[in-house]
C-alpha cells in the first residue's frame, strides 16, 4: 500500500496532466466533422473538393497532434508545446468550417478574383444541366465592355495586346446561346466550343455573323465555351431543329481529341457533369492574397514566344499546353470516341434531315509554325511541337462516317500576312481577321454542295 506522501504525488500528477486534455477531445471533434463534410460535401472530384481539402488537411493535422498527445509523459514543456498547437488548430480550424459553411466565395471577397459580374459571359463556365449529363448556360444573359482586357485585368497580366480593342454588348437567347431572341427558322446551325461562341468578338464580327451577312443565310449560333463535342450534339437535338434548317456544322479544334475521349468516358459511365467549384476556404484565399501581395503590383507577362510577320514585324504571343500530338500517340479510346462521335452526328443530322459538316480547327501554333521564336521560358511540349497527321486522321475518320468535312489549314495557313489571325496573349481564339475566313471558306463549301433533296 503507498504511503500518504506518494498518494499525494499522484494525485499531483493527475491533476497536472489531466487539464490539458480538453483540446484534444475537442480536436477530435473537429476531425469528425470535418470527415462529415468531406462526405457530405456537394463535389464529386478533388477538384470540387478543394474547399474541403483545406480543411481535410488541418483535420489530419490535429488527428496527429491527438495521437502524439497520448505518447507524452508529462514533461511540461511538451505539454505546452502541445497546447500550442491545439490552440492553433482550434483558431485556424474552427472559423474555416464556419467560413465554408457560408457558402461566401472567399476568393472574390478577399480580391482574389474578380466577381462575375465583371467577368465575361464567355469566360465563365456554363452552369446549367441539361438531361443530367451536360451543361449549358443560364438563358438571359448580357454583359457589356472589353472582354480581353478584362481578361488580362483579371489574369493580372501586364503585357499590351488589346489596347484598341473597342467595348461591345454580349446577349444570350433563353437557352443561353448568343443569338437574338426573335430568331425562330434559321438555314444552317453551327454548333461547337469557344470558337463558336466567339463572344471576344462582337456578335456580327463572329464568325456565325460574317457566315449570316457573306451567305444571305439564317444562321443559328449553338456554341458555349468549355463544351465537348458529346455536349454539342445535344445541343443540335435539343435546340437545331427548323423548318428550313438543311446544314449542321460541328467545329472541332485539333487539341480537342483528349478532351472528347474524357467526355466520352463519362457519358458512357453517366457520370453527371463536372461544374466548376468556387472556392469556399478562407484559409486558402487569405493565401492567395498574400501570394499576390508580395508579387508586384505591376502583373506578370504571360509573353513567351515572337511571330515574325510581314516586312520583319515582330509581334510577342504567348502559347501553353495542351498540344495535338499525331496518331503515333493517339489512343484507342481516343479514335474510339472520335469515330463513335461522328456517327451519332452522321445519324443525328439525318434524323433532322441536314447534311453534317465537320470543320476541323487547326491550332495557332499550326498556322503559325515556321515563324515563332520561343524563349527559355516557353513549355518544353510547345516549344518542340511539330506538325503531325492530327488533322488527316480525323479528316479520314470523319470522311468515313459521312461526314462533310471542311480543313481550314489551307485558307488560314494562306492568309497569315494579312494579319493576326488569333489572338496573341493569353486568348488564342480567332481575331475578326480569323474569324472572316473561316465564315468565308464555310460559305464558299456550302455553295459549293449540292443542294439538300
Amino acid at each position: 500500500m503507498p504511503s500518504r506522501c506518494n498518494l499525494a504525488s499522484v494525485t499531483s500528477a493527475n491533476h497536472d496532466v489531466a487539464p490539458h486534455r480538453w483540446p484534444f477531445w475537442l480536436l477530435a471533434g473537429l476531425v469528425l466533422l470535418v470527415a462529415l463534410w468531406v462526405a457530405l460535401g456537394e463535389g464529386r472530384t478533388l477538384l470540387e473538393r478543394r474547399s474541403q481539402m483545406v480543411l481535410l488537411a488541418g483535420a489530419v493535422m490535429a488527428g496527429a497532434i491527438i495521437m502524439v498527445s497520448s505518447k507524452l509523459k508529462g514533461e511540461r514543456w511538451q505539454r505546452w508545446i502541445v497546447r500550442g498547437l491545439s490552440a492553433g488548430a482550434l483558431i485556424f480550424g474552427l472559423p474555416e468550417l464556419v467560413a465554408q459553411r457560408t457558402g461566401i466565395a472567399w476568393d472574390v471577397r478577399l480580391g482574389v478574383t474578380a466577381p462575375e459580374s465583371e467577368c465575361p459571359v464567355f469566360y465563365r463556365m456554363p452552369t446549367r444541366v441539361l438531361n443530367g449529363l451536360y451543361l449549358q448556360r443560364e438563358g438571359g444573359l448580357s454583359w457589356s465592355g472589353k472582354p480581353l482586357s478584362a481578361l488580362m485585368k483579371w489574369k493580372r497580366c501586364s503585357d499590351e495586346a488589346y489596347a484598341d480593342e473597342q467595348a461591345f454588348d454580349s446577349h444570350y437567347d433563353r437557352d443561353g446561346f448568343r443569338n437574338p431572341s426573335d430568331l425562330r427558322d434559321w438555314d444552317v446551325v453551327v454548333i461547337g466550343d469557344s470558337q463558336v461562341e466567339l463572344a471576344s468578338l462582337p456578335e456580327a464580327k463572329s464568325i456565325t455573323g460574317v457566315l449570316a451577312k457573306q451567305s444571305g443565310l439564317r444562321v443559328k449560333n449553338l456554341g458555349t465555351a468549355g463544351t465537348g463535342m458529346l455536349t454539342h450534339l445535344a445541343y443540335l437535338r435539343h435546340f437545331g431543329q427548323a423548318e428550313s434548317c438543311r446544314d449542321a456544322i460541328l467545329f472541332l479544334n485539333e487539341h480537342d481529341l483528349t478532351e472528347l475521349a474524357d467526355e466520352w468516358s463519362r457519358v458512357q459511365s453517366h457520370q453527371p457533369p463536372p461544374q466548376g467549384a468556387q472556392n469556399h476556404s478562407l484559409l486558402l484565399a487569405a493565401w492567395r492574397r498574400l501570394g499576390q501581395t508580395m508579387r508586384s503590383s505591376d502583373g506578370r507577362s504571360f509573353v513567351n514566344a515572337e511571330l515574325k510577320g510581314p516586312e520583319g514585324k515582330v509581334v510577342p504571343v504567348s502559347f501553353y499546353p495542351p498540344v495535338s500530338h499525331g496518331s503515333d500517340r493517339m489512343t484507342a479510346l481516343e479514335r474510339q470516341a472520335f469515330a463513335e462521335a461522328m456517327r451519332q452526328f452522321t445519324k443525328a443530322a439525318g434524323e433532322l434531315q441536314m447534311r453534317a459538316w465537320l470543320v476541323l480547327e487547326p491550332s495557332a501554333l499550326r498556322v503559325w509554325h515556321g515563324r515563332l521564336a520561343f524563349q527559355a521560358g516557353a513549355a518544353a511540349e510547345v516549344r518542340d511541337w511539330q506538325p503531325n497527321d492530327a488533322m488527316e486522321v480525323m479528316r479520314r475518320a470523319a470522311e468515313a462516317a459521312g461526314v462533310n468535312v471542311i480543313d481550314l489549314t489551307p485558307p488560314l495557313s494562306a492568309a497569315v500576312d494579312r494579319g493576326l489571325l488569333f489572338n496573341p496573349i493569353l486568348d488564342k481564339h480567332l481575331t475578326s481577321l480569323g474569324a472572316e475566313v473561316v465564315a468565308d471558306t464555310i460559305a464558299a463549301a456550302l455553295a459549293k454542295a449540292k443542294p439538300q433533296p
